[in-house]
């Protein structure tokens, strides 16, 4: 019976997940042929022998036209249905051969048909579906229909929860789902349900804090779900959660609020989560908060707020940062101006001179030059990383531009490009960042070109990155070429075949 428990338990995720990439998947022809198909197997028609399912639908359809009332369409496929579906449809679906079905089909019905039961058929399709022989892949649809069941009468859906007996494990997610819809409308009920049990805590509700995002605008009910959250990770969730629901409406406020929390990470890690949504919706009170901080503010709630800005509103950065908003900033604050800009941003290289000079002003450039070169901006990349001198930061940034410069570029042109730079740190970035964008179509050439890195240690890890990725795709030929050239080291290639032989090893 455990075994059963688990099994199940984790075949709700799995069936979560094929539900929501097919919901994400969108339509195509494949999928409205089988729609054509569904609506002819809930409508009761047959199609004859060599005619398809859909030309049978369609041939119904054109009937059904020439009647006086047409019937909307449905709102999941776009077809209009062929009747409501009833308790009947979902018994046929119970009642399938799942090892002869089309599963993917399967589930499509079962998601459409807890949205087109009538609203009095809902208590007999969950208690027929809690029965069914099929009742774990049918957990989806049930929650479904008890999502809808608990819009209109959540006192009764509680009720039937309480009464389900065995696999304890699956009742309790299917209950945690229910709770959460409810929250959503009726608050006091869910507080009047949870707050005795404080089962939010518990091992197998995950995340249970977030359901006191339903207690936010009833102060005195969401005090007392915090002070009875006592374990730390729903506490964590709890806080992060009631904080951006607050400052949806009022960040300033949010703010406020998550300061007067007992000091704690998870209370500090909300707040300056409260910092990046202040920095989007109220800009200027975020550069004041950052301008007149005068060490108030934490490190994190700095960093917060300057990727708030770069994100949303890098005109308000550029100005601040023109002003000497950022003289002080540390070399991560700097680091992450380029890292959230969304466009290509090439004015910020300018500020440059309002940096730090040293690391912080160089984490500054080499984030911008990163950006500019992954938006393919090859030539606002360079004017940001032609300033950075010799370091950890010119080296990636050197990469970054070299792959951003290959990309959609003619190969002869880049390997001319590459045999103009003299033999340094330079020239063996720029070398690794073309070959792992040239690999993609040239792997051969990539392969080649890592082994003229200068810096031997540099040289072995590069090759062996885009030789593995070519085996990968290609054992033969590229176990051919290895065999042939002549760019390396007896000791290099022996290496490689090593890994090689590895890989082919069952």
């Amino acid at each position: 019976m455990t075994t059963t428990r688990q099994q199940g338990a984790w075949l709700i995720c799995f069936l979560a997940g094929i539900w929501l990439g097919m919901r994400a998947g969108g339509a195509n022809d494949t999928d409205a042929t089988r729609d054509d198909e569904r609506q002819a197997r809930f409508s009761g028609a047959t199609p004859r022998a060599g005619e398809s399912a859909k030309s049978t639908t369609q041939t119904n359809a054109a009937s059904a036209a020439k009647t006086a009332n047409s019937k909307a369409p449905d709102a999941i496929s776009g077809i209009p249905p062929a009747k409501q579906l009833t308790l009947d449809d979902l018994r046929r679906l119970l009642d399938a051969n799942l090892y002869e079905a089309d599963l993917r089909q399967w589930m499509h019905d079962l998601e459409l048909l807890p949205k087109s039961l009538a609203a009095a058929d809902l208590p007999a399709a969950a208690a027929m579906i809690w029965s069914a022989k099929h009742r774990f892949p049918s957990m989806m649809a049930l929650v479904s229909i008890l999502d809808r069941w608990a819009e209109s009468d959540p006192k009764a859906v509680l009720g039937w929860l309480h009464t389900l007996k065995g696999d304890e494990k699956i009742v309790k997610t299917i209950r945690h789902c229910v709770l959460h819809t409810i929250g959503k409308k009726h608050p006091a009920l869910l507080w009047q349900e949870v707050g005795p049990t404080q089962e939010w805590q518990s091992e197998d509700w995950i995340a249970g804090g977030l359901i006191g995002q339903y207690f936010v605008g009833d102060p005195a009910r969401l005090q007392q779900f915090l002070e009875a959250t006592t374990d730390s990770s729903a506490r964590y969730f709890a806080l992060n959660i009631i904080a951006r629901e607050m400052a949806k409406k009022d960040p300033v406020g949010a703010i406020a609020w998550a300061k007067a929390q007992p000091h704690n990470q998870a209370a500090d890690e909300a707040l300056a989560s409260l910092y990046r949504t202040l920095a989007e919706k109220n800009p200027t009170a975020a550069i004041s908060a950052v301008a007149e901080s005068s060490g108030t503010l934490s490190r994190l709630e700095r960093e917060r707020i300057i990727e708030g800005l770069a994100e949303n509103h890098p005109a308000r950065l550029r100005d601040f940062i023109a002003a000497g908003g950022l003289q002080s900033a540390t070399m991560r604050e700097a680091g992450l101006v380029g890292s959230y800009l969304k466009k290509s941003q090439r004015d910020f290289v300018a500020l440059a001179s309002e940096i730090p000079a040293g690391q912080t002003r160089d984490a500054f450039l080499s984030s911008l030059s990163f950006q500019l070169s992954q938006q393919g901006d090859a030539e606002g990349a360079w004017l940001a990383l032609k300033d950075i001198p010799p370091s950890l930061e010119r080296r990636s940034a050197m990469w970054s531009y070299a792959e951003g410069r290959t990309t959609g570029k003619n190969i002869a042109e880049m390997t001319g490009w590459l045999g103009t730079l003299p033999t340094g740190s330079d020239r063996d970035s720029a070398i690794a960042g073309f070959a792992r964008s040239a690999s993609k179509s040239q792997p051969q050439i990539a392969c080649e070109w890592s082994s003229a890195i200068a810096d031997r240690v540099y040289r072995g890890e590069i090759v062996e990155e885009r030789f593995d990725a070519w085996h990968r795709d290609d054992a033969k030929a590229s176990e051919a070429w290895l065999n042939k050239t002549t760019s390396l080291s007896a000791e290099d290639k022996a290496r490689l075949m090593a890994r090689s032989a590895g890989r082919s090893t069952p």
